[in-house]
C-alpha cells in the first residue's frame, strides 16, 4: 500500500483497493500508512493527476479502519492543505454518500475536540445532515449534526457549512423542491440559546426564500418552453 499511486482508476480499482486496505491497514503501522496514502492523494488532486470522486471507496475503507490517521492525513498542514483536504470530504459528498458518515461517531468528536476551532466546521463537511424523508414526512437533522452544532464553539460558520448541502449538485425533479425541503431544517433551531446563532437563521431563511422564488420561476419558464415544443 505504500507504493500505491493514484491515477483516474476506475471503479472496480477503487472497490479491489479499498477491499485490501480493510484487511491489511491496522495497528499503529496500519495508521501510519493510512496517513501517507492521504498525503499522497491530496498531492494528486493538487496536481490534477486525479479526482478525488475516483477514489471513494478507498477513503470510506481508511476512515472505517484509521478514521483518526486519514483525519490528520487530509486535514493537516498549511491554510491552503486543510482547504485541499476539506475540499476533497466535501466533493465525495456531491458524488456519492457523505465521507465521514463513515466514521464512527465517538471517533469523530474526538477528533474534533482537540482542535474544536477549525475541525468542527471541517467535519461538517462530510456529514450527512438529513436522512432522506419519506413522501409524507418533513426533513430532520441527524443525530450527529446537532452535535456538531451544540458543541462547535462557532456555531454560525457550522450552519453555514451545514447551508452549502441545502443546494443539490444532480437531481431529479424540483431542485427549488429540494431546496425548500432542506429550508425548513432552519425552523427547528429558531429560538436557540445562541442569539448570534437564531440571528442567522433568520437571514438564511429570507434569503432562502427568495432563492427558492427565482428558482421556482425559472422552473416554470423551463416547463412551458418544453410544453410548447411538444404541441
Amino acid at each position: 500500500m505504500r507504493q500505491f499511486t493514484f491515477a483516474k482508476k476506475t471503479d472496480r480499482e477503487d472497490y479491489r483497493v479499498g477491499t485490501i486496505v480493510k484487511s491489511c491497514l491496522v495497528g499503529e503501522e496500519g495508521a501510519a500508512t493510512a496517513r501517507e496514502i492521504c498525503l499522497k492523494l491530496k498531492d494528486s488532486v493538487s496536481k490534477h493527476e486525479t479526482y478525488s470522486f475516483n477514489h471513494g471507496d478507498l477513503l470510506k475503507s481508511l476512515l472505517a479502519t484509521q478514521p483518526a490517521a486519514v483525519l490528520d492525513g487530509l486535514c493537516c498542514g498549511e491554510a491552503n492543505e486543510i482547504k485541499l483536504g476539506t475540499r476533497i470530504i466535501e466533493d465525495l459528498g456531491r458524488f456519492d454518500k457523505n465521507l465521514l458518515d463513515a466514521v464512527p461517531e465517538g471517533d469523530l468528536l474526538g477528533w474534533c475536540d482537540e482542535e474544536p476551532d477549525g475541525r468542527y466546521v471541517i467535519a461538517a463537511a462530510g456529514i450527512s445532515i438529513s436522512l432522506d424523508p419519506e413522501w409524507t414526512r418533513p426533513r430532520r437533522w441527524t443525530n450527529i449534526a446537532l452535535t456538531l452544532l451544540e458543541k462547535a464553539p462557532d456555531r454560525v460558520a457550522l450552519l453555514r457549512q451545514f447551508v452549502r448541502q441545502f443546494r443539490p449538485r444532480s437531481w431529479s425533479g424540483s431542485r427549488a423542491a429540494i431546496v425548500a425541503s432542506y429550508a425548513k431544517l432552519l425552523d427547528e433551531l429558531e429560538g436557540h440559546s445562541d442569539l448570534a446563532l437564531t440571528e442567522f437563521v433568520a437571514q438564511e431563511k429570507v434569503r432562502l426564500t427568495k432563492e427558492i422564488e427565482v428558482e421556482r420561476r425559472a422552473e416554470t419558464l423551463q416547463d412551458r418552453a418544453t410544453d410548447e415544443r411538444f404541441e
